[in-house]
This record gives C-alpha cells, structure tokens and sequence, in this order.
C-alpha cells in the first residue's frame, strides 16, 4: 500500500491537488471512534459536574429548541481515545437539579452502552456531541466518510430503564 501511495503522491498529486487525498485516503487504516473498547468506569472518571460551564444557546446553536428558547444549559467536553465530544446538559439558574444530576451521572456511566446500540459500519460514525434532557437522551452523530449525520435518541420509562426510541 506505501508503494502504491508514493507513486500516486508523486506522479499525481501535481496534476490533482486537494483531490490527491481522496485518492490516498482509501489506502489509510480507517479511524475507528466507537467507544466499545472502553470501560463504563472511564468517562465516569472524567465527567465532572462542578466543572460545568452553564450558557443560553443561541439559535444557531447545535443545542438550540425553539420550542423552550430560554433554555439554559451546562456543558462539558469529554475525551475518548483518539476524539472528543461535548456533553450538554439541561440546566436552570446555572445549575442541575438533584434528580438531573443523578441521571447525568447515570447517562454518563452507561455511555458506551448508549453509544454502541445501532452502530453501523458504513458510515464509520464519531460521536458529536450529547444532549441529556430530563428522562431523555440524545446522541449526535457524524459520517467520516460521507456527509451526513444524525441523532440517536434513548428515553427513560417510569420503571427507571432506557430504551431506545429511535433516529432523530
């Protein structure tokens, strides 16, 4: 595969310009960013709630409902092996409930669960960013290799358990 690479970098890569890389790419080991082969215990570990940084999204933001425009929410940026991501929590007065709190923590624990459900291996998908609502969980998604992107969304019964409900 080297071999092929340099001689299409130096034969071609004049004539191509930016299109050399998708003639290189393909050739590259693919990036893998699902969270599987990681712990429940690793993103526990790092995921601090007083460490939240609270602010209004505006509407342009990834985050912004316009059905509660008001909304305000705490947020965080995580790191997996090779990415990272942001963890965006409703909040109110600069601040998460008690029960918030706890379900944060409990998303947060079962990260790698929520994020393993449904994965496809066509797209080759990396985790954008979550957005933890009261008894609902959504997760963004991103395409490495076309583009496109959407979101898985889990909520929680009056029983307590997540289920999966669906793409967004």
């Amino acid at each position: 595969c080297s071999c092929l690479a340099i001689l299409a970098k130096t034969l071609l890569a004049p004539y191509l310009g930016v299109s050399f890389l998708l003639i290189y790419r393909p050739l590259q080991k693919m990036i893998q960013y699902s969270l599987e082969t990681l712990s429940p215990e690793f993103f526990s570990n790092q995921f601090k709630i007083d460490e939240l940084i609270f602010f209004f999204p505006c509407k342009e933001h990834e985050v912004y409902d316009p059905y509660y425009p008001d909304q305000e929410y705490g947020f965080i940026t995580m790191r997996a092996l090779n990415f990272e991501f942001e963890v965006f929590v409703e909040a109110k007065n600069s601040e998460l409930a008690l029960e918030m709190k706890k379900q944060v923590l409990e998303v947060v624990e079962r990260l790698v669960e929520f994020d393993t459900y449904n994965r496809t291996s066509t797209y080759n998908e990396i985790l954008c960013f979550i957005v933890i609502k009261m008894n609902r969980v959504i997760l963004d998604y991103g395409a490495t290799t076309v583009n496109t992107s959407w979101r898985k969304c889990f909520e929680r019964s009056i029983d307590g358990d997540w289920s999966y409900v669906g793409l967004w």
